[in-house]
């Protein structure tokens, strides 16, 4: 996979507005090592909170599965990244979730604990990519929605707020209605989250600059179902 680079220095990225942060690395070339973080490398003995984790190698990958892959496993295969002449390693959500692939957010500002410790983790990787031939750092991250573990979804659901939006609970053709909230294609697990809402916007900003200042200094971001479900609104002007 080959994308962008006219300039992805740091501090390049970080003064940007964000909705032009993956289009600065789109502009040159480069070699993207792209990681499925819960199945690319585990290391013993593993989190704590590691239970139940499905065979390493040995059954069928499902939607629920979890094989327990970590973020210091990625830092060991650093040097085989770098040997293949990887320009930027782009990470699939790393934050709490309770889901495998972890798109549906519970806290955009913790690591999940079968990931790693806190942020400490996230901060070697980013540490180590960068001393490795300056390997960049790109995150998936997921504005469009949340879980409805999200503490203000939970809020929203208890009395209210204007984070997500309400809406008529309509009756879907297999006779099973849609929730009363606006989502993600549909799915009851991920509401959406309302763009119009400037604490929803400062949260954005606020987000980005965590990960820069927190995480070891991230280079970018490549925003999930940005292109066609985020209004511009919510993007213009989101600078860290």
């Amino acid at each position: 996979m080959h994308i962008t680079s006219r300039s992805m220095e740091r501090r390049d990225c970080l003064m940007r507005p964000l909705r032009y942060l993956w289009a600065v690395i789109r502009r040159g070339q480069g070699i993207v090592y792209h990681i499925f973080p819960d199945r690319f490398m585990k290391t013993p003995p593993g989190s704590a909170a590691a239970t139940g984790l499905a065979p390493w190698g040995g059954s069928r990958p499902s939607r629920e599965s979890f094989y327990g892959g970590t973020l210091k496993g990625i830092r060991e295969r650093l040097p085989y990244i770098s040997s293949l002449g990887a320009d930027y390693i782009y990470l699939n959500p790393v934050y709490r979730s309770r889901s495998n692939h972890r798109y549906d957010v519970d806290d955009y500002t913790r690591v999940d604990d079968l990931l790693g410790t806190g942020g400490d983790d996230m901060r070697e990787l980013t540490r180590e990519a960068h001393g490795l031939g300056g390997i960049r750092v790109i995150l998936d991250v997921v504005f469009n929605h949340t879980s409805v573990r999200h503490p203000r979804f939970l809020e929203f659901m208890e009395r209210g707020n204007d984070w997500y939006v309400r809406v008529p609970r309509a009756r879907r053709k297999s006779g099973t209605y849609f929730p009363g909230y606006e989502t993600f294609e549909g799915h009851a697990g991920m509401p959406k989250l309302n763009h119009r809402s400037q604490a929803v916007i400062d949260m954005i900003r606020q987000t980005i600059r965590y990960y820069v200042e927190e995480w070891g200094g991230i280079d970018a971001v490549r925003v999930d179902v940005g292109g066609h479900s985020l209004p511009p609104r919510s993007l213009q002007g989101t600078e860290v």
